[in-house]
């Protein structure tokens, strides 16, 4: 037993550590055309709600659709 917590103890601080960094793009993409997440932010309110009827009309499935 005092193998294994010794084993344990000297093998542990020996572990490389490891990140794990998860990275989101945010686009829409028609026609080659892209449009950033930064772009869309930068759309006035009354041109986000006219994109967001356009996009409605597509009747794009629910899991391809951030709410």
């Amino acid at each position: 037993m005092k193998a294994a917590r010794l084993f344990l103890e000297v093998t542990s601080e020996k572990r490389p550590k490891t990140s794990i960094r998860n990275q989101q793009n945010n686009f829409i993409q028609v026609s080659g055309t892209t449009i950033t997440e930064a772009q869309l932010k930068e759309l006035t309110e009354d041109q986000q709600q006219q994109l967001q009827r356009i996009l409605k009309g597509f009747n794009i499935p629910k899991e391809f659709v951030a709410v």
